[in-house]
């Protein structure tokens, strides 16, 4: 039994790495006990099973919460519709042809003008939309 829970948490550990979603891991946690149960003699394969299923269970209610709270501690997506209707100062010129840049959240970003009118270095624009890797902005009136 020691080589099918082996499989069980190789296969768990799998999973979990390529969805990253913390729910298969607790059914490697559940077949690490079961595997070191099964080394101990005496301990039949019934016992293993339950004793997989509780901790899998278990380990799945009660630990789940705090593992994803601590790997997402710190973590903010960035959100492009935050920065929408947000006024920022331009750093260099944008035009008709030239991408502008401007500091947004202390980021430098590429600036087009909504337009095609000229939004000069040090005015202040407002971010209207973004289109690829680029904020849409236009003068602040």
């Amino acid at each position: 039994m020691v080589w099918i829970w082996l499989g069980v948490m190789i296969a768990s550990l799998v999973v979990e790495i390529s969805t990253m979603g913390f729910f298969s891991i607790w059914f490697a946690v559940g077949a690490l006990v079961a595997m070191i149960l099964a080394l101990i003699p005496g301990i039949g394969p019934w016992v293993q099973i339950i004793v997989f299923a509780t901790v899998s269970v278990v380990s799945f209610v009660f630990l789940r919460k705090y593992v994803v709270q601590h790997f997402s501690k710190g973590k903010e997506e960035f959100n492009a519709q935050k920065m929408l209707n947000k006024k920022v100062r331009m750093l260099t010129q944008a035009d008709f042809d030239t991408l502008g840049t401007a500091e947004v959240d202390g980021v430098a970003w590429s600036i087009k003008s909504q337009d095609g009118e000229v939004l000069q270095a040090g005015e202040i624009v407002e971010i209207v939309g973004l289109e690829g890797n680029k904020y849409i902005a236009k003068k602040v009136s």
